[in-house]
């Protein structure tokens, strides 16, 4: 089976150093699916953000990927593989710790179909 995007969702601009951003999709993602959650945090001054980690309300496992900090703020990427999507909406959440500046968030998750189940991820790199 190909790999296919079968959906996706955004939440933009959450202001003022969120502790967390939570965002659900249309549709009950498919058993088995893998969920890539993809971020991009701007701080306000001081200490750049982290993604301290990735939750949805059915109690699949997220690992980290990539996280890419800067000057200017953090790019990171999570995904949890063979997921099971239970039942009722499927909300994904990512928690973060900001300094006292704050600053802006960006959250991004994406459903896959047909990707294998284990070792996904076989590659990953700084630029």
């Amino acid at each position: 089976m190909a790999i296919a995007l079968r959906q996706e969702a955004f939440t933009g601009d959450v202001t003022g150093g969120p502790a967390s951003i939570s965002q659900d999709f249309t549709s009950l993602p498919l058993s088995g699916s893998t969920i890539i959650v993809m971020f991009a945090n701007y701080r306000g001054g001081g200490l750049t953000p982290t993604v301290d980690s990735v939750t949805d309300n059915k109690g699949n496992s997220y690992s980290l990927v990539q996280n890419r900090a800067a000057a200017a703020g953090l790019a990171a990427i999570w995904i949890a593989t063979n997921i099971n999507p239970g039942s009722g909406t499927f909300t994904v959440t990512g928690n973060f710790t900001y300094g006292a500046e704050g600053g802006t968030a960006d959250m991004s998750i994406q459903e896959y179909s047909g990707a294998a189940a284990t070792n996904v991820v076989d590659v990953s790199s700084n630029n």
